[in-house]
């Protein structure tokens, strides 16, 4: 008997498996890296929507409430995006363990996430602030 054919039909199934599975790896590897950079790209724009809000000076006594409103959720919106972020990194590591090659540009603006935090805090004490002197102003004119 001769498997000659049988061998070579294998070896070919087996060459044929290994790049769908290498192609499959890409695949996920490239999904990957465009959820991270899109969730990235996504939660800077929060935190600039966040910080926009809260330095926004109440023109009127509806403003006023939205800003006082705001203010109260702001912290949690943070946490969100902070756990976002975890996840984000998780991802990016997965990514190193592949020794994926991603754009510098896009890990250094993970990395900039992490000072967000604290700008928000800062803004908000400034943003309570203006809140409280807006609040007296609008109180002032009704009394």
């Amino acid at each position: 008997m001769d498997f000659r054919v049988f061998r070579v039909m294998s070896k070919k199934l087996k060459e044929s498996l290994a790049k769908s599975a290498e192609n499959i790896k890409m695949e996920i590897l490239n999904a990957t890296y465009k959820y991270c950079t899109e969730t990235v790209t996504a939660v800077n724009a929060n935190y600039k929507d966040m910080q926009d809000k809260i330095t926004h000076d109440p023109e009127n006594e509806k403003e006023l409430k939205f800003a006082k409103e705001f203010n109260q959720i702001v912290m949690s919106k943070v946490e969100e995006n902070v756990e976002t972020l975890k996840v984000v990194q998780k991802h990016f590591e997965m990514l190193d363990e592949f020794s994926y090659r991603y754009n510098q540009h896009e890990i250094e603006s993970f990395w900039m996430m992490r000072i967000w935090p604290m700008k928000i805090q800062d803004s908000l004490k400034d943003g309570k602030d203006r809140v409280n002197d807006k609040n007296e102003m609008f109180a002032t004119r009704l009394a």
